[in-house]
């Protein structure tokens, strides 16, 4: 038989045990609908501080939310990571429907400086996976004059 000091101890690692599992599953459940918006920066527009995102469906509210871009302490500073995503939780109205998803990169003074799109098809009660780029500046035709 165990004493009750070392049986309240095990109770009370079971439960933050339990509590880990949820947090990391990150408290979701079968009923959410969710975009999982995965970002590529192949150039980071100059003074981005923040990417707005709006994200549209016919006969729905636009939910829009700002994202702080994760960063890397790197020699000398801090960049942004190159590519990441974030979890978007929608509306409970939202359906298995075709969504647009628009990033707009800003500054600190809330100025657009690039934009991506995409579309998304909204899986009700489920989770969709969308992607979008930034790219980084073509390069330039070999041979061609720019002057011309």
């Amino acid at each position: 038989m165990l004493n009750t000091g070392l049986r309240q101890a095990l109770l009370l690692g079971g439960v933050l045990i339990a509590g880990a599992f949820s947090a990391l599953s990150g408290c979701s459940n079968d009923t959410d609908t969710v975009i999982a918006l995965n970002i590529k920066l192949e150039k980071v527009p100059e003074g981005l501080t923040t990417l707005g995102v709006t994200i549209t469906q016919a006969g729905q509210a636009p939910l829009t939310t700002d994202i702080a871009p994760p960063t890397l302490e790197v020699d000398g500073g801090t960049t942004f990571k190159e590519s990441f995503y974030e979890r978007i939780l929608l509306p409970e109205a939202w359906q298995a429907a075709p969504a647009q998803v628009r990033v707009d990169a800003k500054n600190a003074a809330g100025t657009t400086l690039a934009s991506a799109e995409a579309e998304a098809a909204i899986r009700e009660d489920g989770a969709v996976a969308v992607y979008v780029t930034f790219p980084a500046d073509p390069e330039p035709d070999a041979g061609v004059d720019a002057g011309m």
